[in-house]
């Protein structure tokens, strides 16, 4: 009787768990006599024993997991994409539950609350937090430990705030930073790196250059052409020092001009046989010596 009426209280995954070993509750009774037949019995008592045995183990297993779960809240708030609050809130509530059905507790709930909501994507809300947080370290509120009163305080700020649209609303630089990001996803932009490092539109347009830039005319060829790019019309002309077609004429060439200015000055600080002048390797010794040493005077003539 014990048995059947055990057997008709517990829930079908449990008496498939339990049934597992059924020798736990199974009894082998002996005839009067050797020669009588063995008679096996399903004994209530040892039933019990079973299904408290299966539960409790089962029971530590979740409260340790739970255990687990609450004190890495923050991590299960970072996976919430839209950090709701009431969704976090259940999740925390169950995993006490699980505590409670083992006859265990947590004491620090408050301060893994806190961690947790700290890790919510809304920036007003974890404001709201701290706020609270030091109203609470310094006494001028109280929380339960129990976490009931903090997850009410949460939950009507989360409600409060998605029916007025202003959960996740972002402010105005976070606004200004993702319109620049989109019309630089629309318009192909990179931003020039620090240290003239050469950005993928640069290595485009370099690509391009070598493509017919760097082509010389041939024998009997214009050395100007016309060039169609973004339907403009440019005049190119092939510059025989830069070795390539430039926009200025050769006559006009900067690196011509610069390219003389260093003969002259080359001429005008060596000897007649070509080796440098005493004046030009004393300029160049000062120059070196005040690189290295830092000085910012010349020395004396």
């Amino acid at each position: 009787m014990l048995y059947q009426c055990l057997r008709k209280s517990i829930t079908c995954e449990l008496h498939a768990k339990v049934s597992v070993n059924q020798t736990r509750y199974y009894l082998t009774i002996p005839g009067p006599t050797p020669q009588d037949p063995v008679t096996k019995c399903r004994d209530g008592i040892c039933f019990l024993k079973a299904i408290i045995d299966e539960t409790y183990t089962n029971t530590l297993n979740n409260a340790a997991v739970a255990r687990s779960n609450l004190a890495t809240l923050g991590q299960y708030m970072k996976k919430l994409d839209d950090s709701n609050i009431l969704s976090f809130n259940k999740y925390v509530k169950e995993n006490v539950q699980e505590l409670a059905a083992a006859g265990e507790t947590t004491t620090d709930l408050l301060v893994n609350l806190l961690n947790g909501y700290r890790e919510a994507k809304d920036k007003p809300f974890r404001v709201f937090v701290t706020r609270t947080e030091d109203d609470w370290l310094f006494r001028r509120i109280t929380l339960a430990n129990d976490g009931l009163a903090l997850m009410e305080l949460t939950s009507n700020y989360y409600q409060d705030h998605v029916k007025r649209g202003l959960w996740l609303k972002p402010d105005e630089t976070t606004e200004t930073i993702l319109a620049l990001k989109a019309l630089q996803q629309q318009h192909g932009l990179y931003r020039r790196n620090p240290g003239n490092k050469t950005t993928r539109s640069d290595s485009r347009s370099k690509k391009q250059d070598k493509d017919w830039k760097t082509k010389p005319p041939r024998k009997g060829e214009s050395t100007t052409k016309s060039v169609t790019i973004q339907g403009k019309v440019y005049v190119y002309h092939w510059c025989p020092h830069h070795r390539k077609w430039t926009i200025h004429p050769p006559k006009d060439c900067l690196l011509k001009k610069k390219e003389a200015e260093k003969g002259k000055k080359e001429k005008a600080t060596a000897n007649t046989d070509g080796t440098p002048t005493l004046k030009a390797m004393t300029a160049a010794f000062q120059e070196a010596i005040l690189g290295e040493s830092g000085l910012d005077t010349p020395f004396p003539s």
